[in-house]
């Protein structure tokens, strides 16, 4: 599930409705990945305590480690250090990295074609620890 990239109003479910879609979606599929609003977001709190897992993004720059630390992240989250090498990030362990490649995200942005180089095989490595985590 994801929503779209417009700001539209139609999109902006109230906590309930996101809530309502995340139950109509789990019951048709074995693994649905949501792309939830920031932790503060009512609605993500709210999915939170419904999920089996929670995955944080965050970059290692100043304004988004201050971010890390002020959320109410789960202790059980998986965090995971976008465009870092860093292991740890507000004091909480990084549990995969994500590498910086521009080169590799703008090709594959240019083109129909698959992530490659470095970030191409740490987002596969991150989606089959994923999928063995679902099973």
């Amino acid at each position: 599930m994801s929503s779209p990239p417009s700001t539209s109003a139609w999109w902006r479910p109230t906590p309930r409705r996101a809530c309502e879609s995340w139950e109509g979606h789990r019951t048709l599929s074995e693994i649905v990945l949501l792309d939830a609003p920031t932790l503060a977001d009512e609605r993500t709190r709210r999915l939170t305590g419904a999920v089996d897992r929670v995955i944080v993004m965050s970059y290692d720059d100043p304004i988004s480690v201050a971010a890390l630390a002020a959320a109410d992240v789960p202790d059980e989250a998986w965090l995971i250090a976008s465009q870092s090498v860093s292991a740890s990030l507000s004091g909480r362990d990084v549990f995969r990295s994500l590498p910086r490649a521009e080169g590799a995200i703008a090709a594959a942005t240019s083109r129909p074609s698959a992530l490659g180089g470095a970030i191409g095989k740490a987002y596969d490595e991150l989606a089959e620890i994923i999928a063995i985590d679902a099973t």
